[in-house]
């Protein structure tokens, strides 16, 4: 027989389905409790993630205000602010840019055509880094020559970004910027793929033949 609901001295009682559920769903939340209180414990004491770090999760880029008992608060450079728990911190691929240093290499792929001198590409790409504030002067920037492509010569400027206080792609749109305005300066193309389409007519089809 199924319980049924009774009144008596110790007041009214929950079926015993009910109760189940009840436990369970309590005893999930108190799991999660559980995990979140740990993680933060190791979070705290482990020093993989402090207050003021400038962090990556799961794409998103924000600095650490808050590490609470159960969740961690970040704030992004859109100043948008995100609770994250704590399990899931110690659960997935973090990147700290803080724990060792908040430097890293960027980037750019510029191609320019076949007739400019690669030494004056070179030594133009080197004064736009040095002359750009955001650029960091503890590492010189660097200029590869990565490629004869089908239709350009390709370069790869690289330089040393804080990405705690600039946002990459800033830095890289500021570059950007700058080296268009200085190619045009100097007469150096940004060329754009080309091609040469030869079509044939009946007339010419029938003059092609005539000579075979």
């Amino acid at each position: 027989m199924p319980d049924r609901p009774r009144r008596g001295g110790s007041g009214f009682r929950l079926p015993a389905r009910v109760r189940r559920r009840h436990g369970v769903g309590i005893g999930l939340g108190l799991q999660n409790m559980a995990a979140n209180l740990i993680s933060s414990f190791t979070i705290i004491f482990g020093g993989k993630v402090r207050k003021g770090d400038w962090i990556e999760v799961e794409g998103t880029p924000g600095e650490v205000i808050d590490i609470h008992a159960l969740s961690t608060r970040i704030r992004t450079r859109q100043n948008v602010e995100y609770l994250v728990p704590n399990s899931n911190l110690m659960s997935t691929t973090i990147v700290n840019y803080s724990l060792s240093s908040p430097m890293i290499w960027s980037g750019l792929d510029v191609g320019v055509s076949y007739g400019s001198d690669p030494r004056q590409v070179e030594a133009i790409l080197l004064e736009v880094a040095q002359r750009e504030s955001m650029v960091s002067r503890e590492q010189s920037p660097r200029v590869l020559f990565t490629e004869f492509a089908d239709s350009s010569l390709n370069f790869k400027l690289l330089v040393w970004v804080d990405v705690r206080r600039y946002a990459e792609r800033v830095v890289k749109s500021a570059l950007y910027f700058a080296i268009f305005d200085e190619f045009k300066k100097a007469g150096i193309e940004i060329p754009f793929p080309q091609r040469d389409i030869h079509i044939l007519t009946p007339q010419s089809a029938g003059s092609s033949a005539a000579q075979v």
